[in-house]
């Protein structure tokens, strides 16, 4: 008789052990999901574990039910993920493994990859963009972060990379923040390497993402586009992950468990040997402390690509102000709404503390604690 080691997606860490029948025994491997009966309740566990010991209890087990899959769905690889985000994010594991895997129990009929477009390759780079990638292929294993402005071609750095990797036989993971990003890159994408794309992200059917799981887990997918939980895909052997708009807050999970896809992209590029590539014209503010500690290596590209002058920038002293638009400001809009141009007022704030600034001196509140 043999024994099985599973977790399930409750707040409860387990393993929990059950009898493997003699009819599942050649089908209850590890990283298949099962059928088991929890309480008064038939739940999904994942079997991570086979053993032939029976464990010392003083009660009874009991059977699992069935296998769900055929082949394994998740990996070794991905199981210490999960095991590694408990501890990281106080979170149980088999709650974790549950974010990761799709659940759906059979493939989507219809294909998950992109139709190909019109979109073609830069002839030419900059000169900024050719020192960006030749520094990014001279230290592959490091941590990078492309800080350029807006325009300055960074998306094609990120490309050429990818292009690099592939051509070795590797995987790409390109994370962006929204699921409409997603699509529009992997449209201009699909057509420079056509079969080997896959599009990862919430608004994909259980079928549609167990079909890309798949793909992805068996090596035939080759570059995976995706949003924020496209960090846990199952690569075989994965060489480069690249996180776009590293700023963005919605990389942040509000949900149980609570993880951040740019600590998590970290850590499995640092478990597989993979180059880590981040880019944005405003970094995070944990970002930016990295890049000056030099934790990680900071690449400036300044000019745009295609050319243009940057906006005249004016930074107005509002001490003595006994309001929130000055009269500087006033006076600029009044002037732009006579000529029948339009007004826009940016009100942002990076950051997660509040400020207590006195108006008149400027002296800024802080805690002596």
């Amino acid at each position: 008789m043999r024994y099985g080691e599973v977790l399930l997606s409750l707040p409860l860490e387990g393993p929990f052990t059950y009898i493997i029948p003699d009819s599942l025994e050649e089908s209850a491997v590890f990283g298949v999901r099962v059928i088991v009966p929890f309480g008064k309740r038939q739940l999904t566990g994942y079997l991570v574990g086979v053993s032939d010991d029976a464990p010392a209890t003083d009660f009874e087990l009991r059977e699992i039910k069935r296998v769900v899959d055929k082949a394994p769905v998740f990996t070794e690889e991905l199981y210490g993920l999960a095991r590694w985000m408990k501890d990281m994010y106080l979170s149980c594991t088999g709650e974790n493994l549950s974010i990761m895997i799709p659940s759906a129990k059979r493939e989507s009929e219809t294909t998950v990859f992109s139709e190909p477009s019109s979109f073609s390759p830069v002839e030419h780079l900059s000169r900024e963009q050719e020192r960006a990638l030749s520094i990014l292929r001279e230290r592959k294993d490091d941590s990078f972060y492309l800080y350029g402005v807006t325009g300055s071609g960074k998306s094609e750095v990120f490309l050429r990379r990818a292009e690099d990797v592939m051509g070795e036989g590797r995987q790409v993971l390109y994370l962006v923040p929204e699921i409409t990003l997603t699509h529009q890159l992997a449209a201009d994408v699909s057509a420079r390497f056509p079969g080997e794309v896959a599009i990862l992200h919430s608004a994909l059917t259980p079928s549609e993402r167990l079909r890309a799981w798949n793909g992805i887990k068996s090596g035939e997918i080759r570059l995976v586009i995706g949003a924020r939980s496209a960090v846990f895909a199952p690569f075989r052997d994965l060489g480069l992950i690249i996180l776009d708009e590293e700023h963005e807050t919605s990389y942040k999970s509000g949900n149980t468990p609570r993880y951040h896809a740019r600590q998590v992209a970290q850590h499995r590029a640092g478990v597989s040997g993979a180059q880590f590539i981040m880019g944005s014209a405003t970094p995070s503010l944990e970002a930016w402390r990295l890049m000056k500690e030099q934790k990680i290596r900071s690449i400036v590209m300044r000019d745009r690509v295609g050319g243009g002058s940057f906006p005249r920038i004016r930074t107005i002293n509002t001490l003595g102000e006994k309001r929130n638009i000055s009269a500087e400001l006033e006076r600029r809009i009044r002037e732009t709404l006579r000529e029948g141009k339009g007004v826009l007022l940016f009100l942002n704030r990076r950051g997660f503390t509040y400020g207590y600034c006195c108006g008149g001196c400027g002296h800024t509140l802080t805690c002596p604690n």
